[in-house]
């Protein structure tokens, strides 16, 4: 089984040779070789797959176009002195347990408990945090009593893809802000990545959730999404580890504008300084 946050694009799983870095998302992604756990996603995929028709298919076969296109996004100019590449982590640890989060099933309740489990720590690493779901704000509100009680919460969100008017990064923030937990957020450094695709949960260096379900409404109650819940002091470490990374090369929320129009003026007078991406890329 191969899973993650990763979508099939360029962004995703940029071109490398060995020891090369390359500027794309930031993503989890694992594989797991254990026969009852491929099994068990197997008979989901053909589950999904044979699901009936239903009216709704012509609904969406008449969709228009969305227009969306290409665009360029600032290339790597640098890389920050503390900024750790992570090379991937091979291990045969049987005492790990695994439990499939699915959603709309069973994502929201098990993350749930999981966040009111936590007696240090709590990372997550989304690409935003749309709290104006009942869910997702039951979830900040499960982090927030944890951080009362002293729990270390890093949070870190993507700034990438800026849009006109109000943006996932802003609504991010706000819905952050509404629950106390603004200061706990750093937004992924666009110098290093292209975006901040993950969606990924770790607490108390114990547990993580690498998963494709976004904190929002659609990701958690509407969408068929995908993930693993993984009890293993090793492999929760490692994911532990990139998040903290991230964090502490992140940006503060209140640097982002000035991050951004840094990045953006280099890249200008730099021959390479722009990456272009195709319309599938982009889509988040």
């Amino acid at each position: 089984l191969v899973l993650g946050s990763a979508n099939w694009a360029s962004t995703a799983f940029p071109l490398a040779a060995p020891g090369e870095f390359r500027k794309g998302n930031r993503e989890w992604v694992v594989r797991v070789d254990e026969r009852r756990v491929a099994e068990f996603f197997i008979e989901l995929f053909w589950a999904d797959w044979n699901l009936p028709e239903s009216a709704a298919d012509a609904t969406i076969a008449v969709m228009e176009e969305t227009g969306a296109r290409g665009i360029l996004v600032p290339a790597r100019l640098s890389l920050p002195d503390n900024h750790r590449i992570f090379e991937p982590l091979a291990i045969a640890d049987d005492d790990a347990d695994v439990l499939p989060l699915l959603s709309p099933d069973n994502y929201y309740h098990e993350t749930l408990r999981l966040v009111g489990t936590a007696k240090r720590s709590i990372g997550i690493e989304q690409q935003y945090i749309l709290g104006t779901s009942s869910h997702v704000a039951d979830l900040l509100q499960a982090v927030k009593a944890r951080a009362d009680d002293g729990v270390d919460v890093r949070i870190i969100a993507s700034p990438a893809f800026r849009r006109a008017g109000v943006d996932n990064w802003e609504r991010t923030v706000a819905s952050l802000k509404a629950v106390g937990l603004d200061d706990r957020l750093r937004a992924l450094n666009l110098e290093v990545f292209t975006h901040c695709h993950n969606k990924g949960v770790v607490i108390d260096r114990e547990a993580v959730i690498v998963s494709s379900t976004n904190w929002s409404g659609n990701s958690l109650d509407a969408a068929r999404e995908a993930g693993l819940l993984i009890r293993s002091p090793r492999i929760a470490g490692y994911f532990a580890d990139a998040l903290d990374n991230d964090f502490e090369t992140g940006w503060a929320t209140a640097d982002v504008a000035d991050a951004l129009a840094t990045l953006a003026s280099a890249a200008l007078f730099d021959e390479e300084g722009y990456l272009p991406l195709p319309a599938a890329d982009v889509a988040v």
